[in-house]
């Protein structure tokens, strides 16, 4: 029995059946419209199907009428150039914006000989590509959409594209919302269509108002005239997700974004030596409650958190179990990446956390006999609690702990202890690497020329893999400060160069840091 599919033109699909039994039935279907044959005596049969748009596969269905007998099977659409397809279904054919919340659905169609998904930052920079061939869920890209648009600030947009068969797609722009609303007077004009309204207020983040609306509203009506200055985002079924709009019945003075951004910035470097302050626990109630109703990263104080990344960690170890995925996810709403955040700032957002615990002790009354080890006690759980979700943190946080003072390591839920340390680096890095080249396949597009320039380690492998086996080792000489801030494109390519192999990604680089700590001494 042999089954081929191919594209005759857009939306039109030939179906080339032989070897099979006289008599047979065949459907084929996809996009609401089905066609049949029956099998004739020299065993083949050939349909042609026609559908609106272009579904992501085909429904193929054999069966026999003399028994019933059923054979169903399902085919790839057999694209013959790069599409474009939106969540319903139709093929885009201009550029076109959306959110990152509204790609839920979308995907491209790339000929199953090969094309690829291209990425750019929006700001700048060449693009990465990754290979792909099929039917392609463009969410599975998420990862480094997230990260990649966190690196842009709030308002930042990633572009992505199709190529295969010799054509580009138009462009998907990318962003964190899909529309705005127009302020007139009191009023916001919202569009057509109900609009999920949910307002935080900033200075008392418990205080949460949701209400729904239609064409316009004044946020008067339903935040009245008491104090307070409000953040509020929505969603809307027709348009998506709105531009989050901060609201106030007594305005205050105006500010740009810079402005706030550095006072924010003071701020967090105000609380880090004052680890009791209350300013901690309202800001991340703040964060959640934000995140909850939308997304956090239009928040001017986790913008700022950049600026002061030893406060992004002291929030990572202030919270409680429950919380620490939740605290890892700052990296993709401010403009920070966890592995290129400097040892400096991780030792002392530990000293900083490490204190804190040792105040509030003394001040329930513990003995100082018992602070020690009680401190050292919720550090260690701390720190499994992150590299259970983040392993190649092991050697940010161990070296913190060595610096502060503390004995590196880690406990597991089980209570085992973990050492955040990496003996025989090299050795490590050497075998790492091979299981690396036995994986590998091929680079994305557009990463060739990142490499180490400090940390000098021999590893296998050919030129093709080394940006691949380089990526944990710049982040290392990042983290340690032998190498300057990546620009947005070095950036991506980092972002997509773990994506590549997160597994080589995260085993390589405690080890690479390792080095590079060794190399500073």
């Amino acid at each position: 029995m042999k089954i081929s599919l191919h594209e005759i033109s857009d939306g039109e699909v030939r179906l080339q059946a032989s070897g099979l039994p006289q008599g047979l039935h065949l459907h084929l279907g996809g996009g609401g419209h089905r066609e049949a044959a029956v099998i004739g005596a020299d065993g083949r049969a050939v349909l042609e199907l026609t559908v609106e748009g272009q579904p992501a596969s085909l429904d193929i269905r054999l069966s026999d009428p003399r028994n019933g007998e059923t054979l169903a099977m399902t085919g790839l659409w057999p694209s013959r150039v790069a599409r474009l397809i939106d969540a319903q279904g139709a093929r885009v054919t201009g550029n076109r914006p959306i959110s990152r919340q509204g790609m839920a659905g979308w995907r491209g169609v790339l000929p199953a000989n090969g094309g690829a998904v291209q990425l750019r930052m929006a700001l700048g920079g060449a693009p990465v590509a990754f290979s792909a061939g099929g039917a392609v869920p463009l969410i599975q890209f998420s990862n480094v959409i997230d990260q990649a648009l966190a690196l842009q600030s709030a308002d930042g947009r990633v572009n992505l594209r199709l190529i295969g068969g010799g054509q580009e797609t138009p462009r998907l722009e990318i962003g964190r919302y899909d529309w705005s609303a127009e302020p007139a007077g009191p009023f916001w004009h919202l569009g057509t269509g109900v609009t999920r309204l949910t307002a935080v207020c900033l200075d008392d983040p418990a205080r949460i108002v949701r209400v729904n609306v239609e064409s316009r509203t004044d946020p008067a009506v339903w935040l009245g005239d008491g104090d307070g200055l409000w953040f509020v985002q929505g969603y809307s079924e027709s348009r998506g997700v709105m531009r989050p709009m901060v609201w106030s019945a007594q305005p205050g003075e105006w500010s740009s974004r810079e402005q706030r951004l550095q006072d924010y910035a003071q701020e967090w470097r105000r609380l880090l030596p004052e680890p009791d302050d209350i300013g901690w626990d309202r800001i991340w109630s703040l964060i959640l409650a934000v995140r909850d109703a939308g997304d956090a990263s239009a928040l001017d104080q986790v913008q700022a958190l950049a600026r002061v990344p030893a406060a992004a960690v002291a929030l990572l170890l202030r919270v409680g179990r429950a919380d620490r995925a939740a605290a890892l996810l700052t990296e993709t709403e401010s403009p920070l990446w966890w592995p290129l955040v400097s040892c400096a700032a991780w030792t002392e957002a530990l000293v900083s956390v490490r204190d804190g615990l040792r105040h509030r002790l003394r001040n329930a009354g513990i003995g100082e006999e018992d602070i020690g080890s009680l401190v050292a006690e919720r550090l260690a759980k701390a720190a499994g609690e992150i590299i259970a979700l983040r392993p190649e943190l092991a050697v940010h946080l161990g070296q913190a702990f060595a610096r502060a003072g503390e004995w590196p390591q880690a406990l597991t839920a089980t209570g085992a202890s973990i050492p955040l340390a990496v003996p025989k680096a090299r050795d490590r890095l050497a075998d790492a690497a091979q299981d690396a080249l036995r994986r590998f396949s091929r680079l994305p597009d557009g990463v060739s020329g990142l490499s180490a320039r400090k940390l000098k380690v021999a590893l296998p492998g050919t030129d093709d893999a080394r940006p691949l086996l380089h990526a944990p080792l710049v982040a290392a000489e990042v983290a340690t400060g032998g190498r300057s801030n990546p620009t947005p494109q070095e950036y991506l390519q980092l972002i997509a160069l773990r994506a590549a192999d997160p597994v080589w990604f995260d085993t390589a680089l405690p080890a690479a840091l390792t080095l590079a700590l060794e190399a500073t001494r």
